[in-house]
């Protein structure tokens, strides 16, 4: 059937949609008859294990099928049927004329996402025109401030040219469609870079960032201790564990210790940068904030690496997390931090990450095995 409907689609007698590579929680959205999207995807967001088009049939069956039909039959994920129209009408305003030839593809992170990003093609175009950015009427609240935060912290670095380059550019439309809020970004040739691995990039991106956006020193005192111990005990309760008594005494042991404010992204790991050859691009800023600790993206960056290994089964068994540990205790001292602000806000960090993740759900096994570590890791302080 996936087969068939392939034809048809690029015949043009109807249009049908890969879903990859889960179709219940579908990362991409691919038009069957979209062959330069399809293949703009597997040179960019897909090239790693399982890629898009990774095991695609050669000689006539792969010029039949294409690309995007083989992964609708190896993910067993289709959709038939137009597109909605939302991409194409918010494409009208924000360049103020309609697609020629519109080709979309969509994509989102995370099975937990509240918004999705549809990459527009005109006609046979290798790379996308415009991004547009798309969140449920009710659900709209996080790309609104997104917008908002972009332009704060573009104004706070204005500064600071490689801070500025790497935020995304302005909106060319944000606005409500049919009850949607949209945003109408031009496409980033930085875009398929997304994921790539570049830590050294990043985090000295993330250590301009906080210098540029420091706002002067504040304590460590009882607001900081109440907030961070009520996110770890909400995680630990949503994950049906125990709270770790243990760790809620860490956040005492910093009482009187000074910290700076400054900006913070929230969502800061590589699924949200693209890098390429010294080139950075951060995306995602739905969850920034000015006036933040600087803790908290030095966390989540190493946090996301480890649930990741987690949910791929790699995370280990003896001290996985000890070496991210000692990265982040360097960057605070590279910060003039006191160092055990690293042990000190490594439960929050994640306790605000599952939260977030969730959404108040019962977070997925990658994320309590990360607790389970967390507690063995940071034993109590009276154990050897």
């Amino acid at each position: 059937m996936v087969l068939a409907f392939g034809l048809l689609a690029r015949l043009r007698l109807l249009r049908a949609w890969a879903l990859w590579p889960d179709p219940d929680w579908p990362s991409f959205v691919v038009e069957l008859a979209a062959e330069e999207p399809a293949r703009w995807l597997d040179s960019g967001f897909e090239r790693r294990p399982g890629r898009l088009a990774s095991g695609e049939p050669r000689g006539t069956l792969r010029r039949l099928v294409g690309p995007a039909t083989w992964s609708a039959l190896r993910a067993r994920g289709l959709l038939v049927g137009p597109p909605a129209g939302i991409a194409t009408e918010a494409f009208r305003r924000g360049f103020g004329r309609p697609p020629e030839r519109p080709q979309l593809v969509l994509y989102s992170v995370g099975h937990t996402t509240s918004k999705a990003s549809c990459f527009v093609f005109e006609g046979d175009a290798p790379h996308p025109v415009a991004v547009v950015r798309i969140a449920p009427g009710d659900r709209a609240a996080n790309l609104r401030s997104e917008v908002v935060m972009i332009e704060a912290v573009r104004r706070e670095a204005a500064a600071r040219a490689g801070v500025s380059a790497a935020l995304p550019a302005g909106p060319l439309f944000s606005g409500e469609i049919d009850g949607d809020y949209v945003v109408v970004l031009p496409a980033d040739p930085l875009a398929p870079a997304t994921g790539r691995e570049d830590r050294a990039a990043a985090l000295r991106w993330l250590h301009e960032l906080q210098d540029a956006t420091r706002a002067g020193n504040a304590l460590w005192g009882d607001e900081e201790v109440s907030l961070a111990a009520d996110a770890v005990r909400r995680a630990w309760r949503a994950a049906g564990r125990e709270v770790p008594s243990h760790l809620l005494h860490r956040l005492d042991d910093l009482r009187g210790a000074p910290f700076f404010r400054c900006a913070v992204h929230g969502d800061f790991w590589r699924g949200n940068i693209a890098s390429d050859r010294g080139r950075i691009r951060v995306y995602d800023w739905e969850w920034a904030r000015l006036g933040g600790q600087p803790f908290l993206d030095l966390w989540v960056y190493e946090l996301s690496e480890l649930r990741l290994a987690a949910r791929r089964g790699r995370l280990g068994a003896d001290r996985p997390l000890e070496p991210a540990l000692v990265r982040v205790q360097a960057g605070l001292a590279d910060r003039g931090l006191d160092p055990r602000f690293a042990v000190a806000t490594l439960a929050p960090s994640l306790a605000e990450l599952a939260l977030r993740i969730e959404a108040g759900k019962r977070p997925h096994p990658p994320l309590v095995a990360l607790m389970v570590a967390v507690e063995a890791e940071l034993p109590p302080r009276s154990a050897p």
